[in-house]
């Protein structure tokens, strides 16, 4: 009675939007995370935290594709303004010589080159600094004026705190290629990074964008139980169990495509689908004087034909359960969601075959991860269109169901205890019907 008598004060106090089906539930779900009429200002910002990070993913990208990622030798945490005499950037220049990329692979570099590659890396490392102020600046505003509620508290804090680690793991990964590899147990011994702390670092920040753009979205759409009904229902669950399912298997292909920028895969087989001569990775491709674990991890040509084999079947999969999902009922939002994916799965997939033939242009390949993360938020945006419902709006569905069919509503919770999942659903579907 109380959480009643709650949910309805809490409505005199709400200069937003009232959903019609069921304003107590509809209008308190934003609740859980804030202060009633804030959640779409907390909302665009968590957006523009998602849209900072997505930037900086990208200019990671194009930093480790243009091969600017070493080019500092230093890293101050409070970061600096680049050299600003011919003086200085002599001077980062003869450190930058000391280390082994200059040694094995840059050593035909001058100062002018040397300064465009500086500026890519030192851009990249002051664009994530920015992105601490943009999240950091507003969190504590919110905080202090009663903005955030507990969840939104334990979110807020958790991205702080993986966004702090972040700074740590990069330069922890920078660090891996300032080391002469001949020293060290990796397979390739040119200069660059661990393709293993690559990985780390590159999973933390799609990490941090993906539950920044998945909370941005509960924020700021339009409530799930305002679109789910009875006749609905089974639609939607078996909608997020598909493409959760296929979401997943998706995880495997990001692993293994952060191996291949570690590894500077893309350019070991520009033929596809053949693998050179052959349609299928032969024995002859495996490098027999190292772990056989290790030609998963580091050997080029294996992992490049591994991610992409993995890419074709999952976005195969997305694009068939699409196909099945397209003819059932779901609202129009889902089906929209749904069409999304498939364009981006289809658009990636035809980059990412343009990149292995054309090995791995700077622009192509720069758009290639631009469209990893596009499938990403489109994964996220195709699940959160069918996500779980608040259970307050299941129990009124059910009362709805027991005024509208009581004779279905007595059946259903006389074998509650006892039916299985795909019993209640038959029930479900004879109330669609």
């Amino acid at each position: 009675m109380n959480k009643i008598l709650t949910s309805k004060l809490s409505l005199l106090n709400m200069p937003r939007r009232a959903y019609s089906g069921n304003p107590e539930i509809y209008n308190t779900i934003f609740d859980h995370y804030v202060k009633p009429g804030k959640h779409r200002v907390v909302g665009a910002w968590l957006l523009a935290v998602s849209a900072s990070v997505f930037g900086i993913i990208t200019i990671g990208g194009y930093t480790r594709l243009s091969k600017s990622g070493l080019s500092m030798v230093k890293w101050k945490p409070h970061g600096g303004w680049l050299p600003s005499t011919q003086e200085q950037w002599e001077q980062e220049f003869e450190e930058y010589k000391e280390y082994p990329e200059y040694k094995v692979t840059n050593k035909d570099i001058d100062v002018e080159y040397f300064k465009k590659i500086y500026f890519v890396e030192w851009f990249h490392r002051m664009i994530g600094r920015g992105i601490g102020v943009i999240f950091t600046g507003p969190m504590v505003y919110f905080w202090a004026r009663g903005y955030f509620r507990y969840r939104m508290k334990m979110i807020s804090t958790v991205l702080l705190g993986l966004g702090a680690l972040q700074g740590g793991i990069g330069w922890w990964m920078v660090k891996s290629g300032l080391v002469d590899k001949t020293k060290t147990n990796e397979v390739d011994k040119t200069p660059r990074v661990s393709p293993y702390r690559l990985s780390v670092h590159a999973g933390f920040a799609y990490a941090i964008y993906g539950i920044s753009i998945w909370n941005a979205f509960t924020l700021l759409r339009r409530p799930q139980e305002d679109f789910i009904t009875l006749k609905n229902l089974v639609d939607h669950n078996l909608m997020r169990h598909k493409i959760r399912a296929a979401g997943l298997l998706l995880t495997a292909v990001y692993l293994t495509g952060f191996l291949v920028a570690g590894n500077a895969a893309g350019h070991s087989c520009n033929t596809f689908p053949k693998v050179g001569d052959d349609w299928f990775i032969k024995g002859k491709h495996f490098i027999s004087d190292i772990p056989l674990w290790k030609n998963f991890t580091e050997n080029k040509l294996v992992i490049q034909v591994i991610h992409r084999t993995l890419a074709c079947g999952v976005g195969s999969l997305f694009l068939y359960n699409i196909v099945k999902l397209m003819g059932m009922n779901l609202t129009g939002r889902a089906r929209f969601s749904l069409l999304l994916l498939s364009a981006v799965v289809l658009a990636q997939i035809t980059i990412g075959i343009k990149v292995v033939h054309n090995s791995v242009p700077l622009e192509l390949g720069s758009l290639h991860q631009v469209g990893a993360m596009t499938l990403l938020t489109a994964t996220l945006f195709a699940l959160h269109s069918c996500r779980r419902l608040d259970l307050r709006h299941m129990r009124n569905l059910f009362g709805k169901l027991k005024m509208e069919n009581p004779e279905l509503y007595r059946n259903m919770m006389k074998n509650a205890k006892s039916s299985t999942p795909e019993q209640v659903i038959k029930d479900l579907n004879k109330y669609r019907r």
